[in-house]
């Protein structure tokens, strides 16, 4: 039933129920999707800037590494790379999963999307990061292998150990998220989304407990190096502040998982995805970091570099 106004009409002093429930609805919701479509481009524009950031870092070390080596890559510089192209395809899966949300939000308090176009996708996210986060971390120990000599012998056990549970992880990560939803088929199904490895708080805390404790193994071997080395008081500290740039990937990796936690695992795609592209890129960055030295000898041209070099203070 329309509702009739008097002759003498004012709004204000005699609304419509009806009328105004339907223009206050029709325009929350406008300013709702308008919302949403803000947040999806703004997590896109970050996660672009975070991808290219990594690069021009990358694309740096690798200059560095020429300049100092006169080659252009080494293995170490390989899995540097593939953890940026495996960036560079979560990235792009995760532009296409949010730019379907536009137009399929999503929907209920378990936050489901019913599309399988968008299903298939971030599932192939799923494997570009738990498969990519372990590349930068690979070049790492790759390192360490090239800089730990034969006649350290406790170290390189320690070191096999370690490139044995880094090896052993990457495959669990990969067998989770392939075994954790049977039929796989169900990844994409509209009705058993909830089961898929993306929907899975389990396989989350699994992936992360992977993640994590390869991180801290890594972070924390270097400083048994130390007692090793023939250093200036000035020179432990410069080490040790190169050791200590693990921690960024640590605390952005440890933010991540308190902020799906906090939101009972039901952070918003927006959010979520630029923090994992974060921890992708910090990965990347800090494996390259230590690399950028040979810029700074460049820059200073007539200062004494010699014995500067981690492999010159090996006892």
């Amino acid at each position: 039933m329309r509702c009739r106004p008097p002759a003498a009409f004012s709004f204000f002093s005699y609304p419509c129920p009806l009328l105004v429930a339907s223009l206050f609805g029709g325009r929350t919701k406008a300013v709702a999707a308008s919302q949403v479509s803000m947040n999806i481009n703004t997590s896109i524009a970050i996660q672009a800037v975070l991808l290219a950031l990594a690069l021009v870092v990358l694309v740096l070390r690798s200059w560095a590494h020429y300049l100092l080596k006169q080659n252009l890559l080494n293995l170490s510089d390989i899995f540097a790379w593939l953890g940026w192209i495996f960036s560079l395809g979560w990235f792009i899966c995760s532009t296409l999963a949010l730019l379907i949300l536009i137009d399929n939000p999503a929907i209920g308090s378990e936050l489901v999307v019913n599309n399988v176009e968008y299903l298939k996708t971030v599932l192939v996210a799923e494997y570009f990061f738990d498969t990519g986060i372990y590349f930068p971390k690979i070049s790492i120990v790759l390192f360490y292998w090239t800089l730990i000599p034969r006649v350290l012998e406790t170290l390189r056990r320690v070191l096999l150990g370690i490139s044995i549970y880094l090896g052993a992880a990457l495959l669990a990560s990969v067998l989770t998220n392939t075994l954790i939803c049977l039929p796989f088929s169900d990844n994409w199904s509209i009705e058993n989304q909830l089961k898929s490895a993306w929907n899975s708080y389990p396989s989350f805390c699994i992936q992360w407990a992977l993640n994590f404790s390869t991180d801290l193994l890594i972070f924390v071997y270097p400083f048994f190096l130390l007692k090793h080395l023939r250093l200036r008081k000035e020179q432990k500290i410069g080490l040790i502040g190169v050791f200590s740039l693990g921690t960024i990937t640590l605390i952005v990796s440890l933010s991540r998982f308190i902020a799906y936690n906090v939101t009972n695992f039901e952070l918003e795609d927006e959010s979520g995805n630029t923090l994992t592209l974060a921890e992708m890129s910090a990965a990347v960055i800090v494996v390259c970091l230590p690399g950028l030295r040979t810029f700074i000898r460049l820059w200073q041209p007539h200062k004494d570099w010699s014995g500067t070099d981690i492999e010159d203070w090996l006892t």
